[in-house]
């Protein structure tokens, strides 16, 4: 959030935009800024239902749902923040949000839950990882945030199946191949009797 916030602030008059999947979190998100301003005189213009903030140099941030994709189409835009990105669809970004940005220069910054390896934000998160130019990746788990006790985080690996535990804790990005069925060789149980193998006469 502040790093939206810094971008508004120092380029003037310009379009910022926070997207999540979904309506619900876009208001989450313009909540949290409207609270960090709150004891500012930063703000010119709000409005709650439309769920934007414009600063008192002319920036505006404005908080998008990638719900509609037809309605992110044709601003210019200085910043986007994509929340959640993994559960966005990549047509949002490649044929709506990044266009945006080119037309200004501007430049995005993608964060999500990891989400299977086959999905967009991992095949831009791994450009930062080679070290493609103007790209930069993180891969944060859970167990580095201060603010979660750590006893919460083994709870919940004892609870949850391990890949959403991988994704949602760890931070990593799991492979779609071969991840319907896990452990199969641990499953099988050769104690059990087979009361009678198919035969090829018959139909089953």
């Amino acid at each position: 959030m502040l790093a939206i916030l810094e971008n508004a602030w120092k380029k003037p008059n310009s379009i910022n935009w926070w997207v999540a999947p979904v309506y619900s979190q876009s208001k989450i998100g313009y909540r949290l800024l409207k609270r960090i301003l709150k004891d500012t005189d930063l703000i010119a213009k709000k409005s709650d239902n439309d769920l934007y903030i414009e600063l008192i140099n002319g920036s505006l941030i404005e908080f998008k749902s990638a719900e509609r994709p037809d309605t992110l189409h044709g601003e210019g835009l200085s910043m986007c923040v994509i929340d959640e990105a993994a559960r966005i669809d990549e047509n949002v970004w490649y044929e709506a949000l990044r266009p945006a940005l080119m037309d200004t220069g501007g430049r995005a910054m993608i964060i999500s839950t990891p989400k299977r390896k086959s999905r967009w934000f991992y095949r831009e998160w791994l450009k930062g990882k080679v070290g493609e130019p103007d790209y930069a990746s993180w891969q944060l788990p859970s167990y580095g945030n201060p603010y979660i006790p750590r006893e919460e985080l083994d709870r919940l690996r004892e609870n949850l199946p391990l890949i959403v535990y991988k994704e949602q804790i760890l931070a990593e990005f799991i492979d779609d191949t071969g991840s319907v069925f896990k452990n199969v060789e641990a499953c099988i149980d050769e104690t059990i009797v087979v009361p009678e193998f198919p035969r090829p006469d018959r139909i089953y």
